[in-house]
């Protein structure tokens, strides 16, 4: 499944090398054993989209990317309800 995230602008400075693009799903209520698990952020015309390979239909994701030594992070939710917004939860020191 792709999701797409926001906000947009985080693509611009995100870099396959650098950065790290991690997904965490939540099945019945519960967090994955695995806190989160790495993946790949699909750009597309306009928009940009997590690729989660593994998603269950009913579960909620969770979102995080490290762009330029930055965290930003979503919290759970359901993907087919528009995708989802990261928030920055830490600066780089």
């Amino acid at each position: 499944m792709q999701i797409k995230i926001a906000p947009d602008e985080l693509l611009e400075h995100f870099d396959d090398q650098r950065d790290r693009c991690e997904y965490q799903l939540m099945l019945e209520g519960k967090a994955t054993a695995d806190p989160y698990m790495p993946t790949t952020i699909v750009p597309q015309p306009g928009a940009a989209f997590v690729y989660v390979p593994n998603f269950v239909d009913g579960s909620r994701v969770r979102v995080r990317l490290t762009v330029s030594g930055d965290e930003w992070r979503s919290h759970f939710v359901a993907p087919h309800m528009g995708g989802v917004a990261l928030s920055k939860t830490k600066a780089k020191s």
